[in-house]
């Protein structure tokens, strides 16, 4: 039984890990120095900055299709403050779609 839950959340984590890869490769190509905050528990999985911004992006998965509100999660990214230079958003990975942009 351990042995199932160890390797699915070890499977879970590569696809996150690869959600996020993209993701900063897409903010790179938009000219971000981009800083990855891997298993720091923290509400930003990627931090980008230019001389002019920051961007705070939350990376989230999901199926095919299923594409859920993440109310939620916008609501709590929402209650943190940050300086008036800083974009805060939520980007969600749909397989074979790519992502979908929501801005907080």
């Amino acid at each position: 039984m351990r042995r199932t839950v160890k390797v699915k959340s070890r499977a879970i984590y590569k696809m996150g890990y690869r959600a996020e890869t993209k993701a900063r490769e897409i903010l790179k190509e938009w000219g971000y120095t981009v800083i990855r905050s891997a298993k720091s528990g923290g509400p930003w999985d990627l931090i980008g900055y230019n001389p002019s911004q920051f961007i705070l992006i939350q990376v989230k998965l999901c199926r095919f299709g299923r594409l859920p509100s993440f109310d939620s999660t916008k609501k709590e990214l929402a209650k943190i403050q940050v300086p008036a230079n800083a974009k805060k958003e939520l980007w969600v990975y749909e397989r074979y779609r790519g992502f979908h942009y929501f801005p907080i």
